[in-house]
């Protein structure tokens, strides 16, 4: 069975956070070690740098990078998707459930701007759209 194009995995609109110091481990996703691509839909002004997993706004955070991802797209999220208006952003199993932060950089006072998905991938695709505005 081959896989089907990209799934949309939905749309979130960017908010404040505020983070303090914000240490970026760990090399950015390698865009080849697992099957399924997300990829990001930025329809903001704002560049997209990095990705937490299971973002906690009162702990500890593992930041890591992502490909610098500005605007992609000026148009709906639907037709971006359709369009493939979109930066791959890391590669992920799509045997697995998570939740994902991607933020900008923080400016001097740790405030960042930042959109967060729950993400269940479908293994009959390969991969999902994120969408930010």
């Amino acid at each position: 069975m081959s896989k089907q194009h990209v799934e949309s995995l939905g749309h979130e609109t960017a908010t404040e956070y505020t983070v303090g110091n914000v240490p970026i481990t760990g090399p950015v996703k390698r865009l080849m070690n697992d099957d399924y691509i997300i990829y990001l839909i930025n329809l903001s002004d704002r560049t997209f740098v990095m990705g937490c997993y299971n973002f906690n706004p009162n702990g500890k955070n593992n930041w890591f990078p992502i490909p610098h991802t500005g605007r992609t797209c000026s148009n709906t999220c639907d037709n971006c998707h359709d369009n493939q208006q979109w930066q791959a952003i890391m590669n992920v199993n799509c045997n697995e459930s998570f939740d994902l932060t991607l933020a900008t950089a923080p400016d001097q006072n740790g405030k960042i701007w930042g959109a967060r998905w729950q993400i269940t991938p479908d293994c009959r695709y390969s991969g999902g759209s994120l969408c930010t505005a």
